[in-house]
């Protein structure tokens, strides 16, 4: 990190660098990385990936939905493994109760504040895709609320964590690597999940996550040409073999928690984080990007929404500025509310 700060010159340097940079271990390369997952999820939600959803876009093979296939192998896989990454930077290390309550103050208070919120809206606005029903809240955040099922896997992955670490079960190479088999078996074998307190997403997610740790504690071991190279070759096939499913080359459709879809979404991850990409504006929003992800569906829905009620129909003008809202909106929202101190914890989920 220190390195590519003396690079950078004074002027060069904004508000998103300042940020990452009050996190030493933290380089440019993840924040960068966080930008681009969290402007994959805000596209993707922007078009939706049905035909009910989102933009409603009814033409079969458009080339809106083949941008939400894409992503959909990429977008969680990636979030997941940089998470990983950024626990193994300062991962548990005893003091159960005060990990516990500030991993709950990070995620699960905006989850349930903004996400109840986000439901009562939805069940009332006008144009909403999808709208609650009544009976819905009886079963509110145990049946996850749109995307923020992945907050509360998350959560729940951070005190499997805490259990693994304080058995001292991902220490070593070995150890380490025997979870990540079960974890990549169960992943695979458990097709169907049940969905509530957003278990079915620790299934999804954890394998991605685990190699996002690994990719920090055994650094030295994988990010070697005899590990790289094989890894590469073998996404890039698989990324082949799906390409050729989205366009109808082949009749098939590779589920999330299929063989090929894992590969390449830990595999992208990994090299993604191995080719050191950083770019500048990818940044400032990796910076935002859990503000973002929080609260980026008010900005795209509620644009949508408008504009189509002025009588706006043009699909990319509805797509760049359901973008545009669905990014700035939460950057300011952050901005705002972190002058006071109760909208810190309630919204963001800061400490201070």
């Amino acid at each position: 990190m220190s390195e590519v700060a003396s690079h950078l010159s004074t002027g060069e340097r904004n508000d998103a660098f300042a940020r990452v940079q009050a996190k030493p271990q933290l380089d440019l390369n993840v924040e960068t990385l966080r930008g681009f997952a969290i402007l994959m999820v805000v596209i993707f939600h922007v078009i939706g990936p049905k035909s009910y959803e989102g933009l409603q876009i009814q033409e079969p093979g458009s080339l809106y939905h083949l941008v939400t296939d894409i992503f959909d192998y990429l977008q969680m896989p990636l979030f997941s493994f940089l998470a990983g990454y950024v626990y193994a930077i300062r991962p548990f290390g005893g003091g159960a109760g005060a990990f516990v309550k500030g991993k709950a103050q990070r995620l699960l208070v905006p989850m349930l504040v903004v996400g109840t919120f986000f439901a009562v809206v939805k069940s009332m606005a006008p144009g909403t895709n999808m709208p609650l029903t009544a009976s819905d809240f009886f079963t509110l955040h145990i049946i996850p609320v749109q995307h923020f099922w992945f907050v509360e896997s998350l959560f729940w992955i951070f005190l499997l964590m805490m259990v693994l670490d304080g058995a001292r079960l991902l220490s070593s190479g070995r150890s380490f690597a025997v979870v990540a088999a079960v974890a990549c078996g169960i992943h695979l074998a458990w097709q169907k999940p049940p969905i509530y307190f957003s278990f079915a997403g620790i299934i999804y997610l954890l394998p991605s996550f685990l190699l996002g740790v690994a990719c920090y504690r055994f650094r030295d071991a994988i990010f070697q040409p005899a590990v790289l190279w094989p890894v590469g070759i073998v996404t890039a096939a698989c990324s082949v073999l799906i390409g050729l499913t989205l366009v109808g080359v082949i009749d098939h459709r590779f589920m999330p928690q299929s063989l090929p879809s894992l590969i390449v979404g830990c595999g992208l991850s990994l090299l993604l984080m191995v080719s050191q990409w950083k770019q500048r504006w990818l940044v400032f929003i990796g910076a935002y990007a859990y503000t973002i992800y929080i609260f980026h569906v008010f900005g795209t829905s509620g644009s949508r929404i408008i504009l189509q009620k002025l009588g706006v129909t043009d699909t990319f003008l509805l797509l760049v500025v359901g973008v545009l809202c669905g990014v700035v909106g939460p950057i300011i929202v952050d901005l705002l509310a972190s002058r006071y101190r109760w909208s810190r914890k309630i919204l963001l989920g800061k400490k201070r």
